[in-house]
């Protein structure tokens, strides 16, 4: 897992930094963007779909702090989480009482007692080869689920990534984790309404410009 993600990684950054070294007299007037697309989808228990919303978020400064770790190799990139916020009430519960609902990779081991705020379904979707001659955009898509242990709502998205030391060897980067940058966020302009029982689905596409 550790391999894979960091493989990934590697060529977002390359793609970065071919960017910012190709872009001649449009460099002082334009800066190198993170996009993050993100399409939720609420589904009822029988999978007939409730409601569908698209947001678009942009990088965090440790967002960026953590691609400067990356590029310095301090840190390696180990795994990724989708976290959903709650506005007034969040969806997802965690000792009785309501918490934001998360969404991390099967890398990150969750505990029974935390069955009712995290899922561990997060998947990351092959990204198409870059194009360094003509820059075509290389994406980054992550999606998972959840299904709502309480009534609530989503009102503030976010991705996060976990990172761990530059000297960790790779079979130990699943649990030495360095750190954790938010890396993109959002606060939706409408809080999503959730009934418990619902299923969340979300699709991130995380893109440079």
């Amino acid at each position: 897992m550790c391999k894979r993600i960091t493989k990934v990684t590697v060529l977002l950054l390359s793609l970065l930094l071919v960017a910012s070294t190709g872009a001649g007299a449009q460099e002082a007037r334009e800066g190198i963007q993170v996009h993050g697309d993100w399409v939720i989808e609420v589904r009822n228990p029988d999978g007939t779909l409730a409601s569908r919303h698209e947001v678009k978020n942009a990088l965090r400064p440790a967002g960026g702090d953590a691609l400067a770790r990356i590029l310095a190799r301090t840190w390696v990139p180990a795994a990724w989480s989708i976290v959903l916020a709650g506005s007034s009430s969040a969806p997802c519960v965690y000792n009785g009482n309501p918490v934001a609902c998360t969404i991390v990779e099967p890398v990150l081991a969750v505990g029974s007692g935390h069955s009712g705020h995290i899922s561990n379904n997060l998947t990351i979707a092959p990204a198409p080869d870059v194009d360094y001659q003509n820059l075509n955009p290389y994406l980054l898509r992550l999606s998972g689920s959840i299904t709502a242990a309480r009534a609530g709502d989503i009102g503030t998205v976010s991705t996060n990534l976990y990172a761990c030391s530059g000297t960790s060897a790779p079979a130990s980067c699943g649990t030495d984790f360095a750190g954790l940058a938010g890396f993109t966020s959002r606060t939706l302009p409408s809080p999503v309404p959730i009934a418990a029982g619902q299923i969340v689905q979300v699709m991130v596409t995380i893109s440079f410009s």
